[in-house]
C-alpha cells in the first residue's frame, strides 16, 4: 500500500511539472490510511490460525526431515504489553519426524506470543511443552523457540521457526 501511495505522488508531480504546474496541490501529498507507528498498529482481528512448516528435526544426536502442522487460536487480543501491538495464541503443532531407519511422532501444546511489527511483519516467541514419541524413547520437553511471519497478503502468510528441535519454513493461513 505505501509502494503504491508513493507512485501516485510520483506520478501526480510528473504530470504537474509536465503542465507547469510548478507547486502541486496539497491532494497529491494526501494518504487515505495513515500508517500507524512501528510496534504500535492496530492488532489483527484473525482468531484462528493454520500452519504447515516442513524442515530439519532433531532427536537427541539425531537429525531428520519433519512434516510439522499447526492449529492456533488466539487468546488475547490485546497481549500483555500494553504499549506495543502483541497478542498471544495457544498453538497445537505436531507431526512425524523421519530419522535414519524410523520414524517418529512430535506433539507440542505452547504458547504463541506475537509482536507485531506493521501489516507485513511480525516476530513471535514460543515457550511450553513439547514430546517425541518414538518406539522405546519417548521423551517430553520444554519447547521454547523464536520465528517470524511474512505476511504479504491478506490470510495467507510465510512462517519460518526456530527452536532446539526443529527448524523451518512454512505457510500459514489465518482466519
Amino acid at each position: 500500500m505505501r509502494r503504491f501511495s508513493h507512485l501516485m505522488v510520483a506520478l501526480v508531480l510528473t504530470a504537474a511539472t509536465a503542465y507547469g504546474e510548478t507547486k502541486p496541490s496539497v491532494a497529491a501529498y494526501a494518504n487515505p490510511e495513515p500508517e500507524a507507528e512501528i510496534w504500535k498498529g492496530k492488532p489483527y482481528d484473525t482468531v484462528f490460525g493454520f500452519s504447515f512448516m516442513p524442515g530439519f528435526g532433531f532427536f537427541g544426536a539425531q537429525a531428520g526431515f519433519a512434516l510439522n502442522g499447526a492449529v492456533s487460536v488466539k487468546v488475547m487480543h490485546e497481549g500483555f504489553i500494553k504499549d506495543i501491538n502483541d497478542q498471544v495464541h495457544l498453538e497445537i503443532m505436531g507431526g512425524p519426524l523421519f530419522l535414519t531407519g524410523v520414524t517418529a511422532a512430535r506433539f507440542s501444546l505452547h504458547l504463541k506470543w506475537d509482536f507485531i511489527k506493521n501489516e507485513f511483519w511480525t516476530f513471535y516467541s514460543v515457550g511450553g511443552m513439547g514430546a517425541t514419541f518414538l518406539a522405546g524413547s519417548n521423551v517430553g520437553y520444554p519447547r521454547f523457540g523464536i520465528g517470524t511471519v511474512w505476511n504479504p497478503f491478506e490470510f495467507l502468510g510465510f512462517r519460518a521457526e526456530l527452536s532446539h528441535e526443529f527448524t523451518g519454513i512454512g505457510i500459514v493461513y489465518s482466519l
